[in-house]
Parts: structure tokens; C-alpha cells; sequence
């Protein structure tokens, strides 16, 4: 077992003292035989999933409108953008 943490401490380069190996050690036992239980759980028959609960979609669909309020709305918005081009909000360039 201090084989194997020094060469887990030789791989991500770590330096420790001979005291913390020994604290390392004995936290890496102690996964390992918790590891061990999580393996002997029997998952035959359980359905793999991604989520526990249904995900759905909650964007609606982008739909051209004629109502009225919602153009007006919208020339309200533009209208009051600092800067506008051809009926659109300008804003300054992110990519160059």
C-alpha cells in the first residue's frame, strides 16, 4: 500500500512528509474499503437512468407574431437602447 501512494504522490508531484504519508495512508485504506462496499451492491434489474426525475424541454417555439402590443413593445425596447442599426440593438463586437 505505501507503494501505491508513492507513486500516486510521484505522479501529481507531490511532496509530503513521511507523518502525512502515513495520514494519507490511512484515509486511501479507508476509501478503498468503502469502494469495496459500493461494489458489492447488486444493481440486476435496476433500470439506468439520468436523471431521477423527467426532464423536459421548457423553451417555448420562436413564432413570428402580428399582435400589435408585442410590436410596440418591442419598438419601445429598441428605442430605448443606447445605441440601435437597422432596427436592432448594437453592441460592441466580442470576438476579433
Amino acid at each position: 500500500m505505501k507503494i501505491e501512494i508513492e507513486n500516486i504522490l510521484k505522479l501529481a508531484r507531490i511532496e509530503i512528509d513521511e507523518k502525512e504519508k502515513k495520514e494519507i495512508e490511512k484515509d486511501f485504506f479507508s476509501i478503498l474499503k468503502f469502494v469495496e462496499k459500493i461494489e458489492k451492491v447488486k444493481t440486476e434489474g435496476v433500470k439506468p437512468m439520468s436523471y431521477p426525475i423527467d426532464v423536459y424541454n421548457v423553451m417555448r417555439e420562436d413564432k413570428k407574431t402580428n399582435d400589435k402590443n408585442q410590436i410596440v413593445n418591442s419598438k419601445k425596447l429598441i428605442s430605448a437602447a443606447p445605441e440601435t442599426k437597422d432596427g436592432f440593438v448594437k453592441v460592441k463586437s466580442i470576438l476579433e
